[in-house]
């Protein structure tokens, strides 16, 4: 079962399960204050940043702290296997993001991520703002609720789920399907915040192309 299998994209143009950025490039009428959406493809490993950009087509900047060249690992040295228990703290956050999206919190949920957070899900997108977080949050078709969860190198939890439906989402075509993530909480000064998703089970790699 590939990404793309896990059910029909909503009305406003999401990846099955997850939001790709065609939602992203086009949720700035969301923004609080004027913000707009700020979303960018994450730059090449081998290559220094671009200048941001606010729409995905093109790399931009990541933050400092992000992004292969920042802390976070290259996405091919992102665990993809639960190898111990998770730290108590970082499997809370983690946890609770996926049961506010069960609920239909897309606000809750953005508010557990950072900004700048790398957002894996075929598509290879840093969340710039709160604009970015609350679509990506609002643009999931289903939920996802964990079976079983573990930590692996680095500080990820990794959770095995099964998808369910989503409170106010409609039909979840996908339900029951198996999908794993591995998240990264950046703890320290401030509230824990997850920095890092990346869908990591079998048949997820990012789409060809698209840069790492």
């Amino acid at each position: 079962m590939t990404l793309r299998s896990l059910g029909r994209p909503r009305a406003v143009g999401l990846a099955p399960f997850l939001v790709a950025g065609a939602l992203l490039a086009g949720c700035g009428s969301d923004a609080p204050s004027g913000e707009s959406a700020s979303v960018t493809a994450a730059p090449p490993a081998t290559t220094a940043p671009t200048a941001p950009e606010t729409a995905p087509p093109g790399p931009g900047a990541m933050p400092p702290g992000h992004g292969p060249r920042g802390g976070l690992p290259a996405l091919e040295q992102v665990p993809r296997r639960a190898e111990g228990a998770a730290d108590p703290a970082a499997r809370r956050v983690a946890e609770e993001w996926f049961a506010r999206v069960r609920r239909g919190d897309d606000v809750g949920a953005a508010a557990l991520m950072a900004d700048g957070t790398r957002y894996v899900n075929g598509a290879i997108l840093v969340l710039r703002n709160r604009t970015a977080r609350v679509a990506a949050a609002a643009g999931l078709p289903c939920g996802a609720l964990p079976i079983e969860i573990g930590g692996a190198a680095g500080g990820y939890v990794v959770l095995s789920m099964r998808l369910t439906a989503k409170a106010g989402a409609g039909s979840c075509d996908g339900e029951g399907s198996a999908v794993s993530v591995a998240i990264h909480v950046k703890t320290g000064d401030g509230p824990a915040r997850i920095d890092d998703w990346v869908r990591v089970d079998p048949g997820s790699a990012p789409d060809p192309g698209t840069p790492v």
